[in-house]
């Protein structure tokens, strides 16, 4: 059953088809997870699922019920500490069948997870030496992401700053300025600062009203970056 090993050894563009990709090889359904518990990729469904892999799908993250319940039967903290794939038992009181799981790691950071589901057919040894390789690949790709997601941030950060102070001459300049960071501009729009005594977050902004319009979000306006010299 080695054949299918190979097929790993190419350049992944997302988790989407990474996950397809281990369930191709493993035939069983698969799942690729963040350190938050946020899907980023899974395998489309050729096979029966489980409430638990169903729901996670559909909300495009783990529910907090499976989470904690994983946790008080201690799987978390098992898998967190094992720096291999574990066989996981089926937890029917979240809903969960039968897995075969693994952490995605850099160093002793925890970057995500990677399930599979366990129908009785996964080799014992060829699969757990096909999900730690699938674990590698998703490691290096969450790392490539991160870098890029700091990257932008900061882009966005100085983008938005310099709106508020004033630092562009023409509206020209200030689109230019935005196509070049890759950040997109509603056709018409104002820019405003809002003060508040509470934190900004969630409801804070569910609370403005946004009429028929655009309500383009700057956290990161709202201080000013850290500059050096």
């Amino acid at each position: 059953m080695t054949e299918a090993e190979p097929s790993f050894d190419r350049f992944f563009d997302s988790m989407e088809s990474l996950a397809d990709t281990l369930s191709e090889s493993l035939q069983a359904q698969v799942t690729i997870e963040d350190s938050n518990h946020h899907v980023i990729g899974y395998s489309s469904h050729q096979f029966e699922s489980d409430a638990a892999r169903i729901s996670t799908i559909i909300g495009k993250r783990v529910p907090n019920t499976v989470i904690i319940g994983l946790r008080k039967k201690g799987v978390m903290h098992n898998l967190e500490n094992t720096g291999h794939p574990i066989r996981i038992p089926a937890v029917m009181e979240v809903g969960l069948g039968p897995r075969l799981a693994m952490c995605i790691r850099h160093q002793q950071e925890i970057l995500g997870y990677i399930w599979v589901v366990d129908g009785g057919n996964l080799a014992e040894g060829h699969a757990e030496r096909i999900v730690e390789k699938a674990a590698g690949i998703a490691g290096r790709y969450l790392l490539k992401q991160r870098g890029w997601k700091t990257k932008q941030e900061k882009t966005f950060e100085d983008f938005f700053w310099k709106l508020l102070t004033s630092h562009y001459e023409s509206e020209p300049r200030i689109r230019q300025e935005a196509e070049a960071g890759a950040i997109l501009l509603p056709e018409r729009y104002y820019i405003g600062v809002l003060e508040s005594s509470r934190p900004v977050d969630e409801h804070f902004f569910a609370e403005i009203p946004q009429g028929d319009g655009y309500l383009y979000r700057a956290e990161a306006a709202f201080r000013p970056p850290s500059r050096t010299g």
